[in-house]
């Protein structure tokens, strides 16, 4: 009977172009001791993400980084032998790859913008995410602060949980400290709870998520229905579409709530947030459903009905009007999504800009599921 001996991804990684002998520089191993490169950190998250990114050719490598010809060559035949890097061990184990090539690789990393500053997402581990802010705060004054019995009793957290966190005190990074036994998603979300608490709502610091418009048919085309049927001063809303990135699940952590408001205000309304005082901005809180949304999905019908009674529209005026208004009640069913059948996977937030003679309104939808948003924007008719 033959035992098949299985060789491990690290030792499956170190063994790629064994028949090349290495130099002895290149090969040293990154020994956290003394390189300051530890999986969880802003550098290392930086490093993987330059690496595993398609774009990041063997020419990118050799050319631009520029890296030794083997190292680039070692490290793109890994990447497709493995499906990528899960951390800096497994690149420091690719041969022609040491120090001098790490070094090289992070500085590139950072001059193409990957390694993420304060407010930026640094990572989920087990379902929990942290910026770079957050993860440094939470491992200064809970983590690396906290004694046996504030995890244990104070914070009821699992024994053996608070046994491998002061055993391995000071904690270098949350994917450490999420790699210890008994820490998972409940003893995680418990700790992140505490640093927000310790620190004051106001004072923690939150991700800024990115808002970029997307194209989405049913809104380009109810917007223009709403453009030529409606229009006084201006048409009575519009509809856009927006995908949130760069946070995660940003709407579960209270400091980037604060942030995505401030940030899908400016990319609806004409007047920035910072251009207006306190008196005229309105926000309501973020709540389950979207019935508010639908409902001004509704009263742009019945406004569009209003003025053809009124005799401000003809619908048969031009094909493309009869078209779009025959399309009307597809259009709002589109842009409804699924909110009838699945209502819990949106929230809907509500803002207002009030003036002394015009206001403006408007209703955002926001998909948990993929962090998308829907706006429905009822325009100033002054």
């Amino acid at each position: 009977m033959y035992r098949i001996n299985r060789l491990t991804p690290l030792a499956l990684l170190a063994l790629l172009v064994a028949c090349t002998p290495p130099l002895a520089d290149d090969l040293a191993s990154v020994d956290v001791a003394t390189y300051p490169i530890v999986d969880g950190l802003p550098d290392a998250v930086g490093l993987l993400d330059l690496l595993n990114d398609p774009t990041t050719t063997l020419e990118v490598l050799d050319d631009e980084v520029p890296l030794n010809s083997r190292a680039a060559s070692n490290l793109i035949a890994a990447r497709q032998a493995f499906g990528g890097f899960d951390s800096v061990a497994e690149v420091d184990a690719v041969y022609w790859v040491g120090p001098s090539a790490i070094n090289k690789l992070v500085e590139f990393a950072g001059e193409q913008g990957r390694i993420p500053g304060d407010n930026d997402l640094l990572g989920t581990w087990d379902g929990v995410s942290f910026t770079v802010a957050q993860a440094e705060l939470t491992l200064e004054i809970v983590v690396n602060d906290l004694e046996h019995h504030d995890f244990d009793i104070y914070m009821g957290l699992d024994r053996r949980a608070a046994d491998s966190i002061v055993a391995a005190q000071p904690v270098e990074s949350i994917a450490v400290l999420a790699g210890l036994y008994y820490v998972g998603n409940s003893a995680l979300e418990t700790i992140k709870n505490e640093a927000m608490e310790m620190l004051g709502e106001d004072d923690w610091p939150g991700c800024v998520p990115t808002f970029t418009a997307v194209t989405n048919q049913a809104s380009l085309d109810l917007s223009e229905l709403l453009a030529l049927s409606t229009t006084v001063d201006n048409p009575f809303a519009e509809a856009t579409a927006f995908q949130s990135s760069g946070c995660g699940d940003w709407w579960t952590d209270a400091g980037s709530v604060e942030e995505a408001m401030i940030g899908l205000w400016d990319e609806t309304f004409f007047l920035s947030w910072s251009q207006l005082s306190d008196d005229y901005r309105l926000v309501g809180p973020w709540t389950a459903g979207g019935s508010d949304y639908t409902a001004m999905l509704d009263l742009s019908l019945q406004v569009i009905e209003e003025n053809i009674d009124d005799d401000d529209f003809d619908p048969s005026a031009s094909p493309t009007s009869q078209a779009l208004y025959d399309a009307r009640f597809d259009l709002v069913d589109e842009l409804s999504v699924d909110l009838a059948t699945n209502p819990g996977a949106y929230l809907q937030q509500t803002y207002e800009f009030e003036m002394v003679e015009c206001s403006e309104e408007a209703v955002m939808l926001l998909d948990t599921r993929d962090g998308s948003v829907l706006v429905i924007h009822q325009l100033q008719n002054c």
